[in-house]
């Protein structure tokens, strides 16, 4: 749970109750691609000064989505990146060492926009799980090591064409601690990152979001469920930071039907909502709410 302007959010409390199909057109069918849908999305400024005396989204947008996918996996090679280019979205790709696979695959979805990013090179997880690797456990991480694959993950990175400039991570598992003492390696990533990404299932409050772990809700739901979530981000205010990791295919799947009905959502309400990779969002909120001094002034 996460408190924010004075509520409480959970992932039960936001996708608990039904959504009918028919409020979101989630029926509509794929559009045949072409070179028309390459185009690029319009551009909003991150970088433009702030000026008032609290946090307010681009004009006419209600609040921020940004698309992240977890792990380089080629469900979203496959079926991700076409769906993000028909829709003329850009998405945020934390990748690990499986990039090595389809190299020329993700260099070229560095060009067309999207966002590369960091979430270490071999996913280290609690060694409690079954599936951790031996030898790849957290357990078996200490301060050195893990600093040592973050600049490893980085120069990955920048050989598949991640541009210059801020870089972000998301905490594999959502864990952020390593060694047998579970020791942070919180302030190992905010050396190297503009940003980090977590797991826990709520909105993001632009006005107090602190960057080193963002909430992020998982994407393997419902096309219904999908658009509620936006839906209520855009009535709060609130930026949503879905996490899908297999798009119709591989594990944690989001069904195709149900990513292309929120697509197909997020293209139908481009005017009130902001989808844009998880940087771009970043930087614009970093930029554009008072300092913490003046925030604070203006509560009393």
């Amino acid at each position: 749970m996460r408190r924010a302007g004075g509520r409480s959010w959970t992932l039960g409390a936001v996708v608990a109750a039904p959504v009918a199909c028919a409020s979101v057109s989630c029926l509509v069918p794929r559009r045949p691609s072409g070179p028309a849908d390459e185009a690029a999305p319009p551009e909003i400024s991150t970088s433009t000064p702030f000026t008032g005396d609290r946090f307010v989204w681009p004009p006419g947008k209600k609040a921020a989505v940004s698309l992240t996918y977890d792990d380089a996996l080629t469900s979203q090679l496959d079926h991700a990146v076409p769906a993000l280019s028909d829709h003329h979205l850009r998405g945020t790709f934390f990748i690990t060492e499986n990039a090595r696979n389809n190299a020329d695959r993700w260099k070229a979805l560095a060009k067309r926009g999207h966002e590369l990013a960091a979430h270490t090179m071999r996913h280290p997880c609690d060694g409690m799980q079954s599936w951790v690797k031996k030898g790849n456990a957290l357990q078996d991480y200490d301060a050195n090591r893990m600093e040592a694959e973050l600049e490893e993950n980085i120069n990955l990175l920048k050989s598949l064409g991640a541009k210059s400039g801020p870089l972000t991570f998301a905490y594999p598992c959502g864990s952020t601690w390593i060694g047998a003492s579970s020791e942070s390696y919180t302030p190992i990533v905010k050396r190297f990152f503009l940003a980090a990404r977590g797991t826990a299932p709520t909105f993001a409050d632009p006005a107090t979001e602190l960057f080193d772990n963002a909430p992020a809700v998982s994407g393997d739901k419902s096309g219904p469920e999908l658009v509620k979530l936006v839906e209520d981000a855009q009535q709060d205010g609130r930026w949503l930071i879905l996490m899908f990791h297999g798009v119709g295919g591989d594990f944690l799947t989001v069904n195709l039907d149900a990513h292309e009905a929120l697509l197909t959502y997020l293209e139908q309400h481009k005017g009130s909502v902001w989808t844009d990779t998880f940087v771009r969002v970043s930087s614009y909120v970093m930029g554009h709410r008072p300092p913490p001094a003046q925030a604070d002034a203006g509560l009393d």
